[in-house]
């Protein structure tokens, strides 16, 4: 057993850090930034959630076209680079809920796409050590939950329990694209 390699597991925890860090910077974005309605908020959220279930999309498309050769890495790249385009527009350019949702549709078929990428980086790596599987998904699960739980950390810091109120310590724009930063 040589053990999940580090990329993997930064990369895990990177991914799972994204997709929670900037969740109350998005909901003081609706509510406050661009004063969403309760049913544009849900249209919003059916939208942005429809790129998860394409994964097989995405996993044919990164078994049947490789980029320079590599059928994960390439694509693990152009989705890095996606999601942080797409919240440095989020947080400095997008200012209307149809901007939002295109930004945000995007952004959830780079981290959708980029999640499956990794849990195919498992199932290779599990093809060439199948003694050592299990132990790589927990690892790989570790590293999930640490990245969500350290971002959740942050997050506590950072807005103190003000949601949709002015009191919080950092504004959302600031937030998502710190955000953006993870990617990189």
């Amino acid at each position: 057993a040589t053990g999940l390699p580090l990329a993997v597991l930064f990369g895990n925890f990177l991914l799972s850090w994204l997709e929670t860090f900037p969740i109350i910077a998005y909901q003081t974005l609706l509510n406050d930034d661009l004063r969403m309605t309760l049913s544009t908020i849900s249209s919003y959220y059916a939208v942005t959630y429809m790129p998860w279930m394409w994964k097989p999309l995405y996993g044919w498309i990164s078994d049947n076209i490789s980029i320079a050769g590599y059928h994960r890495r390439p694509y693990v790249a152009i989705c890095a680079l996606g999601c942080m385009a797409c919240c440095l527009l989020n947080a400095m350019y997008v200012r209307t809920a149809a901007g939002l949702y295109a930004t945000s549709f995007f952004n959830s078929i780079f981290t959708a796409f980029a999640q499956l990428m990794m849990g195919a980086f498992l199932v290779d790596l599990a093809r060439g050590d199948m003694a050592s599987a299990a132990d790589f998904q927990g690892s790989a699960n570790a590293a999930k939950q640490v990245g969500s739980l350290s971002a959740q950390v942050m997050s506590l810091a950072l807005y103190g329990g003000a949601v949709g109120r002015q009191s919080a310590h950092v504004a959302a724009r600031p937030a998502i694209a710190a955000a953006a930063t993870a990617p990189a």
